[in-house]
C-alpha cells in the first residue's frame, strides 16, 4: 500500500471526503502502529472529518489508551478515534503525505457508500455529505 499524494487532497473536498472511504489511517507512535480502515466521514466546511474507522493493527493499545476493553465503539466518534489513536493537537496541520506519524495509506474499495446529512446539524440537510460504508 501507499501513501496517499497531495493529488488525492487537491480536488474537490466532497470528492475527497467519499474517496477517503476504504483507506487505512495510520498512527505511529515509536516502533507501535495502530492503524484502521476509514469507514465514516464528511465534508465540514472546505476540509474533511474522520468520524470513524474500522480497526486493525494496535487494537489492544488503543482500548488501552481509550481505558475501556469494549472493541464495538472503540473508534466510532470522532473524539473516541482521536484517543483510541493519540492524535493531539500536535497533529494540527500535518503534511498527511508524508510517512511521519500519521498519515493516511490505500486501503480497500467500498461496494456500496451511503450518504446522508452531515452530523448535527439543521440547516443544509440537502446536503448529503456525510459518507459511510460497512465492511
Amino acid at each position: 500500500m501507499r501513501i496517499l499524494s497531495r493529488k488525492f487532497y487537491n480536488r474537490d473536498t466532497v470528492q475527497v471526503a467519499k474517496d477517503l472511504l476504504g483507506k487505512t489511517l495510520v498512527r505511529k507512535i515509536g516502533k507501535q502502529k495502530l492503524t484502521g480502515t476509514i469507514i465514516e466521514d464528511e465534508e465540514q466546511s472546505g476540509a474533511v472529518l474522520i468520524r470513524s474507522i474500522k480497526p486493525l493493527l494496535g487494537i489492544t493499545d488503543m482500548l488501552k489508551n481509550r481505558k475501556i476493553d469494549v472493541i464495538s465503539n472503540l473508534t466510532n466518534g470522532p473524539a473516541k478515534l482521536t484517543q483510541a489513536m493519540k492524535i493531539t493537537t500536535k497533529h494540527y496541520n500535518v503534511d498527511l503525505t508524508k510517512n511521519l506519524d500519521l498519515f493516511i495509506m490505500d486501503g480497500i474499495k467500498p461496494t456500496k457508500i451511503i450518504a446522508r446529512p452531515r452530523v448535527g446539524i439543521t440547516i443544509g440537510v440537502d446536503k448529503l455529505w456525510n459518507f459511510s460504508f460497512k465492511i
